[in-house]
Formats: structure tokens, C-alpha cells, sequence
């Protein structure tokens, strides 16, 4: 039980002068320094615990950067007895023949572990959305019982129940710079409240059929909705007229992203597609054909430049204007309807809640599954409502909250951050 399984994660070699410190080298080179490094550790593997095999890196001179991402997890296999592995980190490795590059470990060191708090229960329907205030003091949920409701994030009291939908609520979303909350429903509407009046100031219908999802503009002042009928509409905030109509999805829209840069819209569709779109000239830009399930969630991430999709099997990573394809998350094994994500300093965490009401945590960087949690179906409710269908972190990330079909809201705090 001497030689051990060991995954290394390489971060994207940089050149090393103890006066400039890290610039970046260019991607010609970028290949060839990644086979030095993984023959000189590969040596340095050998000298230490058994016989490690690195494998090399081709050279993809019409996209290097795809080459870089392809190969930026790197694993070193050791003949091994032992009936389970173990990791072993090496945080950073001088090679003396090739001083002046570095590598570092970007495994997990520290994952977040939650652990159920409490269980709201105040809605008759199941609780399809979740949004949480930007001061971090409430939350928002709607539920198919065409109810809004507000509740205090640290106790979890109720505080306050708006109406006005005549079908289910599938979105609730919070301005980040208005004092505004924005619903849509299978009624075919989208609604605007005004939180210091609490009450709806515009309606904006021109879908015909229910809406499944919207998404704010960071910048803009415009929202976008997506529809069971298929179509994407962007909206002006102010004046309530749509600015484009989208009809090329050629099934229900399930999810919308928008974000200040290109690509500025998104939308993920039960036709299994993900489309890109041009705001200005109301057009489709790229159409994202990888999945082979239907489109159920997308994620934008708080920090890269990248966005992730759930399809009902699988989860992909996209980055970039050209929304150019990184990788798969490993499978879960569960149907995913809603993914977020926890961005921290040194590492950044998916969440999944799936069908079966787990939720599953991944390690962005690495694409590791490293935590599965059982949400519990509440007294009264039937196996068939054992589904998450959101999840939030509130503004600190110590907090999830979960809407759930059994018609519950659930309260997870942060019960460690434990050694992996």
C-alpha cells in the first residue's frame, strides 16, 4: 500500500521570474511546457512511491485553447493494492531542470458540508422559485398556488403574501437596482411589484402560453421571458412594449440567462437545444446542440466567464462570446432541474436538486461530485413529490434554500467546510 492513486489538476503554465513574477507564456508554447512539466514529475513520482505513467499533450494548432482545456486535468496512475485510494496533493513542485516553471494543485482542500436547519411550510402548492433580497434579509418564493410569498431569512417567519396571478407562479427574480420583484406564470403573464408598495405596476403579456422563466438584464433595462409556447420575448422595463420576439426554439423554453456581456441572452429549451442571442439585432447568433435530453436549468458563474446547462442526465460548461464548449460535469445519476452556483475564494462549488430530492455538489474546477444530500418528503406527501425544483445560496453562501414539491421550503445551513 505504498503507491497511491493521484490526480493532479494543472492551472495554465506560467512563465516564472522572481522580478516580474507570473506572466503569462504564449500558446505555441504553451503544450511543450506541459510536456516537460509531466515528464520531470513524472521522474520526481518515481523517485518517491512506485511507478507513475504521465501521459503527453498533442498540440492543437487550429484552437489551442481548446487543447489547453482538454487537458488541463492530468492524472498519474500508480499500481496500487489498497482497496481504496487516496489523494495525495503536491500544493506546488519546483522541478530543478525546468526551475523556471511551476505547477499547482487545484483539487478540493476544503468542501462545504450543509445540513438541514428547517422546514417552512406555508404554501398549497409545490414551491417551483426561489429569489433572495440583495441586503440579504429576505427571501421570495412562488409556488403553483399562485401565491407570492415573503419570509424573513433567518427565521423563516412569513411577512408578507402577494396575489395577483391566476395560474401558477414559475419565477419569482429580485432587482438588484430597482426596489422591484418580477413573476411570471402559466396565466401567460409577467408581472411587475413594487416593494415599497407592494403591488403590481405593469403587466406584460404577449406569449401564448404559460411562462416558465425571465431573467433581468444586469445593466439594462430589460427583462426576457421564455415560454411554453417555445418563444423568447425581451421586454422594456419601463415603457412594457417588447423589443424582439424570439421563435426559433421549437419547444418550450425551460430557462433564460442574460449577463452585460456577449452573449447577452440565452436560452435553454425542452428541444434540447441552448441558443445564443444578438439583443441589438434581434437575432440568433449560435445554436449549443450537445446535449441529447431536454434543456432543464442554466447557470450563469458569478466570476468566469462562462455558464453552465442542465440537461436532464448531465451538466456542461460553456465559456467565452462563442460559448465554446469546456467539459462535462461528472454524472449524477439523478434528473437535475435546477442548478446555482457558490462561488469562493479559491475554488467554486455546483449544486444541483434533482428529481429524486438530492442535492448534489460538484467541484467547478475539477469536475468532482464530492457531496450527495437526501431531502426528506414531508408527513402527507406521496414518493412522487420528492423533487427540488430550486435552489439559492443566500448573499453570505452559508445558507441554501430549497423549494421543494412536497410543498415545503427548506432551510440548509453550512455545517462545516471538511478536509477532502
Amino acid at each position: 500500500m505504498t503507491d497511491y492513486f493521484q490526480e493532479i489538476v494543472l492551472e495554465r503554465l506560467n512563465f516564472f521570474s522572481s522580478e516580474q513574477g507570473y506572466i503569462r507564456n504564449s500558446f505555441s508554447k504553451q503544450f511543450e511546457n506541459i510536456n516537460k512539466l509531466l515528464k520531470a514529475r513524472s521522474e520526481y513520482c518515481k523517485s518517491q512511491t512506485g511507478d507513475y505513467a504521465s501521459k503527453s499533450v498533442p498540440c492543437d494548432a487550429l484552437a489551442p485553447y481548446r487543447a489547453e482545456y482538454k487537458y488541463s486535468s492530468l492524472n498519474l496512475y500508480g499500481n496500487t493494492e489498497a482497496p481504496l485510494f487516496k489523494k495525495k496533493r503536491i500544493d506546488e513542485l519546483n522541478i530543478s531542470n525546468i526551475n523556471e516553471y511551476i505547477a499547482r494543485d487545484h483539487s478540493i482542500k476544503w468542501a462545504p458540508r450543509f445540513k438541514l436547519n428547517k422546514v417552512i411550510s406555508g404554501h398549497k402548492g409545490w414551491v417551483r422559485s426561489i429569489a433572495v433580497d440583495p441586503s440579504n434579509n429576505f427571501f421570495v418564493s412562488g409556488s403553483s398556488d399562485k401565491l407570492i410569498k415573503f419570509w424573513d431569512i433567518n427565521s423563516g417567519i412569513l411577512k408578507l403574501t402577494l396575489t395577483g396571478h391566476i395560474a401558477a407562479v414559475r419565477k419569482v427574480l429580485l432587482s438588484e437596482r430597482h426596489p422591484f420583484l418580477f413573476s411570471c406564470s402559466e396565466d401567460k403573464t409577467m408581472k411587475c411589484w413594487d416593494l415599497e408598495q407592494n403591488r403590481i405596476v405593469r403587466n406584460y403579456a404577449r406569449h401564448s402560453s404559460g411562462i416558465y422563466c425571465l431573467d433581468i438584464h444586469p445593466r439594462l433595462d430589460i427583462v426576457a421571458t421564455g415560454s411554453r409556447d417555445g418563444s423568447v420575448v425581451l421586454w422594456d422595463i419601463r415603457t412594457r412594449e417588447s423589443i424582439h420576439l424570439f421563435k426559433n426554439h421549437k419547444a418550450a423554453v425551460s430557462s433564460i440567462l442574460m449577463q452585460s456581456v456577449e452573449p447577452q441572452l440565452i436560452s435553454g429549451s425542452y428541444d434540447r437545444t441552448i441558443r445564443t442571442w444578438d439583443i441589438v439585432a434581434g437575432k440568433s447568433r449560435d445554436i449549443l446542440t450537445r446535449h441529447i435530453k431536454p434543456i432543464r436549468a442554466l447557470a450563469k458563474h458569478p466570476i468566469h466567464y462562462s455558464f453552465l446547462s442542465a440537461g436532464a442526465d448531465c451538466i456542461k460548461i460553456w465559456e467565452g462570446e462563442d460559448s465554446t464548449y469546456l467539459r462535462d460535469l461528472s454524472s449524477s445519476q439523478s434528473i437535475i432541474n435546477t442548478i446555482t452556483i457558490k462561488s469562493q475564494e479559491n475554488n467554486s462549488i455546483v449544486l444541483a436538486g434533482c428529481d429524486n430530492g438530492q442535492l448534489h455538489f460538484w467541484d467547478y474546477e475539477t469536475g468532482t461530485l464530492y457531496d450527495t444530500i437526501q431531502s426528506s418528503i414531508q408527513p402527507g406527501s406521496v414518493e412522487a413529490e420528492n423533487s427540488i425544483l430550486d435552489c439559492k445560496f443566500d448573499r453570505t453562501e452559508s445558507v441554501l434554500i430549497t423549494g421543494e414539491c412536497d410543498k415545503t421550503i427548506k432551510i440548509w445551513n453550512l455545517k462545516s467546510a471538511e478536509l477532502i
